[in-house]
């Protein structure tokens, strides 16, 4: 399956990471205070970053 998605530029790609880490961190922070840890939604953030990689060329 070929990716048809062109590859963000520097400032998207910058961008893109901060959006991922900011909902992560925002979530976690959250459930930290319950001495809680979302292991679920820390994978799917995981699997964004992956995304975005394999967007860019590289390869997963």
């Amino acid at each position: 399956m070929q990716n048809n998605l062109q590859p963000y530029d520097y400032e998207n790609v910058r961008t893109v990471i901060h959006n991922i880490l900011y909902s992560f961190f925002d979530r976690e922070f959250e459930c930290g205070k319950d001495g809680e840890f979302d292991f679920e939604f820390m994978e799917s953030k995981t699997d964004e970053i992956l995304r975005l990689i394999k967007r860019q060329g590289g390869q997963v």
